[in-house]
């Protein structure tokens, strides 16, 4: 079943491309736009229900004009989690066992990515352009679990478990777009991209285990995973506001 938001941004789509034919543009109304040498906007992205998001992932996405028909678009996106849990049980029964568990979770993931956009005509109020630009991600991920499991206060095993991945992406990725600029200050765009990156991954275990019948031992195992990707990214509608 074809989803409501597609017929909604297919509708879009359709009134931009069509709207120089139905509102034919005077002189004064085809330059009635921001699109010129040391302008500066701020990106957001229509979701559905037409609320403002982020601008494809990014914290903050911007974009500065270095000439009339050449702009350059930065993006930033950064994710942090740290998460703490700790359990405790206790079986008072013939093996008097109690047990008592702790995981720590630390999770970082930086994505960064530029566009050098080329307008073809930026002189007017719908504009068509195009983009292409380098990709570079980061991301981190900790996870601690640590265990104490005593019977009848004689026997102990206490476990310590440390997993560590690092991945790094890099890439490329192209787009295409069209911006109609409701006012000089405020445009509302549409475009399709797609992109291509490489993404590597390094993973090491390290399982620490003391008992009272065996004393410390240790177990470490690694890892590495390099994959390539190609990716089509859809169609994402936007507003920009210039200053």
């Amino acid at each position: 079943m074809i989803k409501k938001s597609t017929f909604i941004t297919l509708g879009l789509v359709i009134l931009l491309l069509s709207s120089q034919e139905i509102f034919p543009q005077t002189k004064s109304d085809s330059i009635r736009n921001s699109l010129e040498k040391g302008s500066w906007s701020l990106q957001f992205q229509i979701s559905d229900n037409f609320t403002l998001t982020t601008f494809q992932g990014s914290n903050i996405s911007a974009k500065n004009h270095i000439s009339d028909k050449s702009a350059l678009r930065f993006g930033l996106g950064l994710t942090a989690i740290v998460a703490d849990r700790h359990y405790e049980s206790e079986e008072i029964n013939s093996y008097n066992r109690s047990s008592e568990d702790g995981v720590e979770d630390t999770f970082t993931q930086i994505n960064i990515n530029c566009y050098y956009l080329y307008y073809a005509d930026p002189r007017k109020k719908i504009n068509l352009y195009f983009g292409a630009g380098p990709i570079f991600g980061y991301s981190n991920y900790d996870q601690t679990d640590m265990g104490n499991d005593v019977q009848q206060d004689t026997i102990f095993i206490e476990t310590k478990n440390t997993r560590k991945t690092d991945g790094y992406s890099i890439g490329m990725h192209g787009l295409i777009g069209v911006e109609w600029f409701a006012r000089k200050e405020i445009s509302i765009h549409a475009e399709y991209g797609s992109s291509f990156s490489y993404r590597k991954d390094k993973s090491e275990s390290i399982l620490v285990r003391n008992s009272s019948q065996y004393g410390e031992e240790e177990r470490s195992t690694k890892s590495e995973a390099g994959t390539y990707e190609f990716r089509s990214n859809g169609v994402v509608f936007g507003i920009s506001v210039y200053f």
